[in-house]
């Protein structure tokens, strides 16, 4: 990473929220259905790293567009899972312990 303020991944000031929550939005397991909600927030999490990791100031419009779309896919998710279309499961599966 010692290059990486010189050599950036993309152009960070054309980055717009839609961008990246059409990519969120492309993301489904491989039943078709949501991840986790935690899994998107991890992904948004790694945007905002990507940024600070380059020396880029995130915009104020660009985080409180994330912050709402965000809120509203929690509801999206919330939304599936209670009507039948995701698995509810919280937490994560046990290890096999086979050698």
């Amino acid at each position: 990473m010692a290059s990486a303020p010189d050599n950036p991944p993309l152009n960070f000031s054309a980055v717009e929220a839609q961008h990246f929550l059409s990519w969120i939005l492309s993301m489904k397991n491989k039943n078709g259905g949501y991840h986790s909600f935690s899994t998107y927030e991890g992904h948004r999490s790694a945007l905002y790293n990507l940024f600070r990791d380059y020396h880029y100031t995130m915009s104020p419009q660009l985080e409180r567009e994330l912050s709402c779309h965000f809120k509203g896919l929690q509801h999206r998710i919330a939304s599936a899972i209670s009507s039948g279309d995701g698995p509810i499961k919280v937490g994560k599966d046990p290890m096999t312990f086979r050698l």
